[in-house]
């Protein structure tokens, strides 16, 4: 069971990446909100350097492209600049390769994906207050932003 459940989450995952990329690209406009983005891609590159599988090495991959659409296409959401991401990228990538050290891979995932959610409806309130919730209603959360 604990294979078919690691193959569905890789599927999805990779489908989620390939999701963003394509909103990034055609909307011009980003499609995970800026800090999750910098933290996962820290925990993606922990990952990659300690295990270094196949599966993270494509997470990695489709996590730059990302980050590349991000700096190539879209606007700054609510960090003014888009410079403090990488300052954040380092402190994260710190703070993971120690945890990863003692074991905390799971608990570390899990905290992400918490507060990654909660992120996303700040972004979401954020993105409805400027104006612009007709882009984002129907692509990730398409009944939290009532009408």
């Amino acid at each position: 069971m604990t294979v078919d459940f690691d193959l569905l989450q890789a599927l999805f995952w990779s489908a989620t990446y390939v999701l963003i990329i394509i909103f990034n690209i055609k909307y011009r406009s980003l499609g995970i909100p800026p800090i999750a983005m910098a933290t996962n891609f820290a925990w993606e590159t922990t990952a990659l350097i300690r295990y270094g599988s196949v599966i993270h090495i494509a997470w990695f991959s489709l996590d730059l492209i990302i980050i590349i659409t991000y700096f190539m296409l879209c606007k700054p959401v609510y960090l003014r600049h888009k410079f403090y991401l990488p300052i954040l990228y380092v402190v994260e990538l710190t703070v993971f390769y120690v945890v990863f050290e003692a074991g905390g891979m799971l608990l570390s995932s899990f905290i992400i994906d918490c507060t990654m959610a909660i992120e996303y409806l700040i972004y979401i309130y954020i993105r409805q207050t400027k104006g612009n919730q007709h882009r984002y209603r129907g692509f990730l959360l398409p009944y939290a932003v009532p009408n």
